[in-house]
């Protein structure tokens, strides 16, 4: 009888460790898959962000290329703008070019943001590796945008003031550069400007353009420190994925 029921004992243990062993074996299969699942669709999204790694890099590039050249346009006004200011023959100019250096320019830049902005959107944006990256790509197509887009409306409102400013309270026709006819001769609109900018209150919004293109050049400069600084980043992702 004993013997009888240490076999049927030994059974009864043979049974259970043959289904502990096919519970585990289960198990462990599952997680394989999923490994393997969370393996594939990790690697899936990490070659997706490099794409826009990418995109974003040849956005930043046009960025740059943007920015380098209003800067250099910008340096190029306030060299003027400042000949003007402290010279009282005006020759080398047309009257036209005064007119441009006086009121000043309204650039209206908007970064190009599209390739940022479709992987925001995305499980993509939360790749851990590169988490840092990703973050620095919020503050330059976050904080610098509204920077730039605040300073557009700033931009739109001076230049309207300036403009009227140096319509000489109704005295001088403005050309804008379309096939609008003007009435003024030429001679009686530069001697109308030059007679405003000798006086304070021209000299004045000649200054305060000056003033105006130096805050546009901090802004884009920094705007353009910050992205050639991406660019440094990504160039050498995009080196490494090669």
């Amino acid at each position: 009888m004993l013997l009888k029921n240490i076999f049927a004992n030994y059974k009864i243990g043979t049974r259970l460790s043959s289904a502990f062993k096919e519970i585990l074996f289960t198990v462990i299969s599952i997680l394989i898959a999923l490994f393997i699942s969370k393996w594939d669709e990790d690697r899936k999204k990490l070659a997706a962000a490099n794409e826009f790694i990418k995109d974003i890099n040849f956005e930043l590039k046009a960025d740059t290329g943007v920015f380098n050249m209003v800067l250099r346009d910008i340096d190029d006004k306030i060299i003027n703008q400042k000949y003007i200011l402290a010279n009282s023959n005006l020759d080398k100019y047309t009257t036209n070019e005064l007119f441009k250096f006086l009121d000043g320019n309204q650039y209206g830049i908007k970064q190009n943001d599209g390739a940022y902005t479709r992987m925001k959107g995305t499980d993509v944006f939360h790749v851990a590796k590169y988490e840092k990256l990703f973050k620095k790509f919020s503050i330059y197509y976050g904080h610098y945008t509204n920077y730039i887009n605040n300073f557009n409306d700033y931009e739109i409102r001076y230049v309207d003031e300036a403009k009227q400013l140096y319509n000489l309270q109704d005295k001088l026709e403005i050309d804008i550069g379309d096939s609008t006819s003007i009435l003024q001769t030429e001679t009686s609109r530069r001697q109308i400007l030059l007679q405003l900018i000798n006086t304070i209150k021209g000299r004045n919004g000649i200054t305060a353009t000056i003033h105006r293109e130096k805050k546009m050049k901090i802004m884009y400069g920094e705007a353009t420190t910050y992205a050639r600084h991406l660019i440094i980043k990504t160039d050498s992702i995009l080196a490494k994925n090669k």
